[in-house]
């Protein structure tokens, strides 16, 4: 097994709704483990078939065995991606306009008699990760593993550079006790006590 640092630069805004209040949209600065692994290693690791069909297409199963598309791969495979830590970040607030649909209450004229707001209703904003910010992540993997230069994330899939270094093992210390560990993890991923 090999212990990799991977330093993550975003060369596109990353968006994806951590909280939704009223018409802005907002995106957390960590980036979670279990999206790093499907941008990580989706169709190397991770099947990814043309198109999802029945009951599984509408719903997650990130950690079902009868889910085609689940993180069981990389377990099998000996690969854990842990969370990002952001080392340099910043946000943009970006104004979109969406297309109206049929089944949607229809806007009343921006100002006219009976509306009730104003601004259209199919508009809405977004505060996304900027450009050139910076991460650091880890990916404990064995060797025969390649990992990509470049990989894509979000809802936009986002363009991000990726810088690897292995860690020679002599520069990983066991120990036991308690300690404080700096960079984020994910506690559905740790063992029970």
């Amino acid at each position: 097994m090999v212990f990799y640092l991977c330093n993550l630069t975003l060369h596109d805004n990353v968006f994806f709704a951590s909280r939704e209040m009223g018409t802005l949209y907002e995106t957390e600065k960590y980036l979670h483990n279990w999206a790093l692994s499907f941008a990580f290693f989706e169709a190397t690791q991770i099947p990814k078939p043309y198109a999802l069909q029945g009951e599984s297409a509408q719903r997650p199963g990130y950690l079902e065995v009868d889910n085609e598309q689940n993180l069981l791969h990389l377990n099998e495979a000996g690969i854990y991606v842990f969370p990002a830590l952001p080392i340099q970040w910043s946000y943009q607030i970006t104004t979109f306009k969406s297309s109206q649909a049929a089944y949607h209450d229809k806007p009343k004229r921006m100002g006219g008699r009976g509306a009730n707001r104003n601004y259209p209703m199919n508009y809405g904003r977004s505060k996304e990760l900027a450009v050139g910010s910076k991460y650091r992540t880890y990916i404990l993997a064995p060797k025969t593993v390649q990992i990509p230069r470049w990989i894509r994330l979000g809802k936009w899939a986002a363009k991000i550079q990726v810088d690897v270094k292995s860690i020679p093992s002599a520069g990983i210390k066991q120990r036991t006790g308690e300690y404080i560990c700096e960079h984020p993890l994910n506690p559905i991923d740790l063992s029970a006590l």
